[in-house]
Parts: C-alpha cells; sequence; structure tokens
C-alpha cells in the first residue's frame, strides 16, 4: 500500500484525478506522465489544481488535450526535509497547530521514504536460484524487475511476460551525444609572479626572459613588421560646429584691393520730395525723335496777312552765329565731346515724360 502516490492510467478522456493523501503545501504535490514530471523540461503536460483534493492533467502543446489512453500518471509527494515547518523558538507559537503541522511533516517524510523504499524493493528482488514468480510482498511482478541468479551468475529482468537474461550481447555504438553545457567558472586563483625579464636597450620593443636554469632566452622583437598602408577610409559625416572663439586682435590694415568689377544697377527707389532748382546744367545731347503724333483735326483758315518784305537765304555757320552774337558748339579737339545742337525750355513733368533725352540737347527746367 502506498502511502504517498496514486497510480492511473490514462484513456484519452479523464483530465481530472483524485489527490487521495494529505499534504502541507499544495507544492508539494508533484505529477509523472510516463515516467516523465510535468515540472520537466522535457514534458508536455501540465498539471494544476482545480480543488484541494483534484489535479487536472493536459497536454500543454496539443492544448487541453488529455492523457491518451494506456499512458500512465503518477500523482505523487514529496514533502522538502530540508528545513522544518516550524521552528520552535523563533517566533512561533507552542500551539497545537504547529505541533501537529511538525508531526505531520515528519510522518509524511516517513511515509515518502517507505514508499520509496517498497518501489525499490518491489524492483530490485535479490538473488534467487531459479525465476521468482511474485515480488518480495508476494504482490504480481512489476515490469522492469530485477534479479539476481546465483546459480549462473547473472542479472536478470521481468519483460512484464518473462525473464531475460540482461548479459544480451553489446550492440553497436550510438552516436555521440551533444556536448553538456559549459560549467561555473571557478574563482580566480593568486596572482602569480612576474617572471624575470629584460628589455633589448638598442629595440625597445624587443623583450626576452630568464629560463628555469638561470639562463636568458633569446630577444623577440615585439613589435612586428609595419604593414601596407591600407585604403583612405571614406570620409566620415560633418561634425557639430564647435562654440564661436573669443575674436582676436584687429590685425593691420592691408593694402587697398583692386578696385572690383561695376555691380549691376538697382531697381529704382521711390521719387523722393522735390528739392530746390539748381543750377541749369550743361545741355545734354539730343535724344531720338519720338513718333509722329496723329494729324489734328483742320482748324478755321485765318484770314491772309500782309506780304512782308522779301528775305535772304540764312546759313548757320561759325560767320553768320558771330554775326548774331553768337557761339557755334565745336567740339573739336574734346575727345567724347558731343556739340550742342539744340536747347530747350521745358517744365519738370514734360522733362520726366521724355523716355530717352537727347544728349545734344540742353533742356532748361522753368518750374523751379
Amino acid at each position: 500500500m502506498a502511502y504517498s502516490e496514486a497510480l492511473y492510467t490514462g484513456d484519452g478522456t479523464t483530465t481530472d484525478f483524485v489527490v487521495p493523501f494529505d499534504y502541507l503545501d499544495q507544492s508539494h504535490v508533484y505529477v509523472a506522465v510516463d515516467k516523465v514530471p510535468t515540472s520537466a523540461v522535457g514534458s508536455n503536460y501540465t498539471a494544476e489544481f482545480i480543488n484541494s483534493s483534484t489535479i487536472r492533467v493536459y497536454n500543454s502543446v496539443v492544448a487541453g488535450d488529455p492523457v491518451p489512453a494506456g499512458i500512465e500518471v503518477r500523482v505523487f509527494r514529496k514533502t522538502p526535509i530540508n528545513n522544518p515547518p516550524v521552528v520552535f523558538g523563533g517566533g512561533a507559537s507552542l500551539s497545537s497547530e504547529n505541533l501537529n503541522k511538525n508531526s505531520q511533516y515528519l510522518t509524511f517524510a516517513l511515509q515518502e521514504a517507505t514508499d520509496t523504499n517498497e518501489i525499490f524493493t518491489s524492483l530490485y528482488l535479490g538473488a534467487f536460484e531459479s525465476e521468482p514468480l511474485t515480488d518480495n510482498e508476494g504482490e504480481p511482478l512489476k515490469t522492469g524487475a530485477i534479479y539476481y541468479n546465483s546459480e549462473g551468475g547473472m542479472l536478470f529482468y521481468y519483460t512484464g511476460s518473462i525473464w531475460e537474461d540482461l548479459e544480451g550481447p553489446r550492440g553497436f555504438d550510438g552516436p555521440i551525444g551533444p556536448t553538456g553545457a559549459t560549467g561555473p567558472v571557478g574563482p580566480q586563483g593568486a596572482q602569480g609572479l612576474a617572471p624575470e625579464h629584460q628589455w633589448e636597450p638598442t629595440t625597445p620593443s624587443a623583450l626576452r626572459f630568464r629560463n628555469p636554469d638561470g639562463t636568458w632566452g633569446q630577444y623577440t622583437d615585439l613589435l612586428g613588421p609595419q604593414g601596407v598602408q591600407g585604403p583612405q577610409g571614406a570620409q566620415g559625416p560633418q561634425g557639430i560646429e564647435g562654440p564661436q572663439g573669443i575674436e582676436g586682435p584687429q590685425g593691420i590694415e592691408g593694402p587697398q584691393g583692386i578696385e572690383g568689377p561695376q555691380g549691376e544697377t538697382g531697381p529704382i527707389g521711390p521719387e523722393g520730395p522735390q528739392g530746390e532748382t539748381g543750377p541749369i546744367g550743361p545741355v545734354g545731347p539730343q535724344g531720338d525723335t519720338g513718333p509722329q503724333g496723329d494729324t489734328g483735326p483742320q482748324g478755321i483758315q485765318g484770314p491772309t496777312g500782309d506780304t512782308g518784305p522779301a528775305g535772304t537765304d540764312a546759313t548757320v555757320n561759325a560767320t553768320n552765329v558771330a554775326a548774331a552774337g553768337g557761339v557755334l558748339s565745336d567740339p573739336t579737339g574734346v575727345t567724347g565731346a558731343d556739340a550742342v545742337a539744340n536747347i530747350l525750355s521745358m517744365t519738370q513733368a514734360e522733362y520726366n515724360a521724355i523716355s530717352s533725352p537727347n544728349a545734344a540737347t540742353i533742356y532748361i527746367i522753368t518750374d523751379a
């Protein structure tokens, strides 16, 4: 009779299994499906309490599937024995509940040890001269039970129907399993003494060490030969502009530079207020003749005037101008000068209306 475990066989339908034994804490109750605990990494099953006496077992890979038919389900208790549940004198009261808890703790641990021993003795039967028909308690033989045949000096195991010799022929070696995980690194040992060494005076990168027999080894140049310069790497991104530095002192004024080319004329600014009339400047060059205006309507013909005396043809030349008390405009000998061909009197508005003033005409503005 087991005190701390119950064995069931899956039927492909049942998921809830009874926990028939007492326990101190639900974390002390475990389930193994087909010999593999559900808490193991390789298990495909999950076990969880649905009440204090029932535990549900289902496939966690194929959502909610029950244990298939014929698969063993073992519900067992494993009470931790590294620390007692109550330590008197450490703040725990000497109550009947705490006394009973300690008593249950010892009882449960003893029951589990007994069950483990019974499992062991039901599987390892000891030495017999012939094949045993039951285990040592008179119960039916369990699959996997072992006994030692003292007549033949050989071990036998029970297959569930017959006893087979364990000393069968050696099979082929299986493949080598994967390498296990690396163990933790051990503590670092004490720093050893530095070996006696010398640097070559003429070659600062050459080093030698003293041998155990007291002699010195050969110098070894720790600096290898200069490698070939690698290709120029790509230019890195523009760095962040640094802060503005302090302005330096004013330098000595340099020589006058060459005058640059004349820049383009800027746009005409708004017209300023009318200033005072300045002195009359020289007459500019005669502007281009504007287009002929439309002919006005014919006016009323006035009366015929009296016939004047016959005149003579006038020739405009230096002699005639001088005779008239004037001076003829003559640019001869003056580079870039133009002769004045005309003098006009007009208002400022009339002058502003001229699109291209004539360089050979002097304009007199009358509305100062």
